[in-house]
């Protein structure tokens, strides 16, 4: 009943506004600004009332490291032409649906030719799309769309968590598909390697304190959303010309860390030694484990105690025994480590059933028990309990 009620008021208001048709869902009343001269004239094509791109050729670049056989971020043999840089600005960073995404950027990278010779100087080439207002929003997703191919590998900074997940909400609004399956996110790595040494790990700061880049005049990050909000009232390009020009320098930030990272893996004796560490462990999921254990054991010589777990647990996981228990006998001496305490205590009573020497060093550890968590000192008297009744 109440349904047959609802469809008559619909009808009755349908029928009140008279014959016509119903505007579709991105219409605006109000008549389309004219964009172009000031968009043609700093470089900008339009591709619809709404929708400029502009297509920027930034200055060379060595990509020789990212060349290697040997890589620790890019898959092996990844074709360059596979690589695609890419980068949102958006108007909030909710992520939700009430999130709009205002200028998307793609870099690729372009050979330059060199007479048949092999060159690893290559062109970065931008493109940057901007949506001017939010009616021309399918049209800006639309130009996205054919940028995107799944079999390519889509670099980002926090892309993976953040820009993806938007990009898909948006397509999904406009019952578009987007696949963007091979993602490699620089966030993650840059963590890893100096979330120990830097305040935070920005891109900005990684910018300064890693690659040595200082921009001048740049509009700081949080404050882009509201320069696109002044657009909309406005229209003044003034304002959002500092916008285009951070988030160009955004992509090429992305391929400069991409290189540097690649580059550490070439020289890894100028790095620290948590860089040092943290290569050891990339090059163990690459499959290289010898020179995982080498980068490793430099960097646990270097005072990385990190880094000295991490070799035991992978010795004894590659079944290298003897030697998990020779690193951490010397572990145990230098540092008293627990960690290599217990490890030296587990050899002992099981590789070389002999209890009395693992409840030696259990015992040793329980006179610091005052400085021990209360889940080690139950470990700690279960082990001993139990090596007790072996003797």
């Amino acid at each position: 009943m109440k349904k047959k009620q609802l469809a008559g008021r619909l009808a009755r208001l349908r029928a009140s506004k008279g014959p016509g048709v119903t505007p579709p869902l991105h219409a605006s009343s109000a008549p389309v600004k004219n964009f172009s001269p000031e968009f043609i004239n700093r470089g900008w094509e339009k591709l619809s009332d709404y929708l400029f791109r502009r297509v920027t050729p930034l200055p060379p670049v060595d990509i020789r490291p990212l060349l290697s056989s040997h890589p620790i971020l890019l898959p092996a043999g990844e074709p360059t032409e596979n690589l695609l840089f890419y980068d949102l600005e958006t108007s909030g960073l909710s992520g939700g649906a009430g999130t709009a995404v205002f200028l998307a950027g793609f870099l690729r990278l372009v050979p330059i030719e060199n007479k048949g010779r092999k060159n690893t100087f290559f062109t970065p080439e931008a493109t940057q799309l901007f949506l001017a207002d939010f009616p021309g929003e399918r049209d800006f997703l639309e130009a996205i769309g054919e940028l995107i191919k799944p079999q390519l590998l889509y670099l980002s900074y926090n892309g993976k968590g953040f820009d993806r997940h938007l990009l898909a909400s948006k397509f999904r609004l406009h019952a578009l598909q987007l696949s963007m399956p091979r993602q490699l996110d620089l966030l993650y790595p840059a963590r890893k390697f100096w979330k120990e040494r830097l305040p935070d790990c920005s891109l900005s700061t990684v910018e300064q304190e890693i690659l040595g880049l200082w921009r001048e005049l740049d509009i700081p990050g949080r404050e882009i959303p509201d320069r696109y909000f002044s657009w909309l009232k406005s229209f003044d390009i003034e304002a959002l010309e500092p916008v285009f020009a951070h988030h160009l320098q955004d992509l090429l930030s992305l391929l400069l860390l991409l290189r540097r990272f690649e580059s550490m893996a070439l020289s890894p004796c100028d790095c620290t030694a948590r860089e040092k560490s943290v290569l050891g462990e990339l090059r163990y999921h690459t499959g290289s484990r010898d020179d995982a254990l080498e980068l490793l054991q430099l960097a646990w010589e270097e005072g990385n105690a990190r880094a000295g777990r991490i070799a035991v647990l992978l010795l004894k996981r590659m079944g290298y025994r003897e030697r998990a228990a020779e690193l951490a006998g010397q572990m145990w001496e230098q540092k008293r480590s627990l960690f290599a305490g217990i490890e030296l205590a587990k050899y002992y009573e099981h590789v070389e059933h002999n209890p009395t020497a693992a409840l030696e060093l259990v015992e040793t550890m329980l006179e610091q028990r005052a400085f021990l968590s209360e889940r080690v000192r139950k470990q700690l008297y279960h082990r001993r309990g139990r090596l007790i009744m072996r003797l």
